[in-house]
């Protein structure tokens, strides 16, 4: 889906301007109440910031240690992140 923007230096100037950007319309819907806004902020403007960026990081890993399976460790961490992070947010 994402095309020829999975690697260089355009794609993650894209996905860190996404992610903030994302983030500050989130803020701005909280501010103001508007949970519209909370959503298309972090649901998918950051969301797709985050995507982004995977990609560019697991991709620059697939090139530094073709031999290896380098995008396994990085993808069970972000999965192991959300199963920690997940109870830790409902305690709360």
């Amino acid at each position: 889906m994402a095309g020829g923007w999975t690697g260089g230096t355009r794609k993650r100037v894209v996905s860190a301007l996404c992610w903030c950007g994302g983030l500050a319309i989130s803020a701005f819907g909280v501010m103001i109440h508007q949970i519209w806004l909370l959503w298309l902020g972090s649901g998918v403007i950051a969301a797709s910031g985050l995507g982004l960026g995977y990609i560019s990081a697991v991709s620059t890993l697939v090139k530094w240690f073709p031999d290896r399976r380098a995008c396994d460790r990085p993808a069970s961490w972000i999965r192991g992140g959300a199963m920690i992070g997940a109870p830790l947010a409902d305690r709360s």
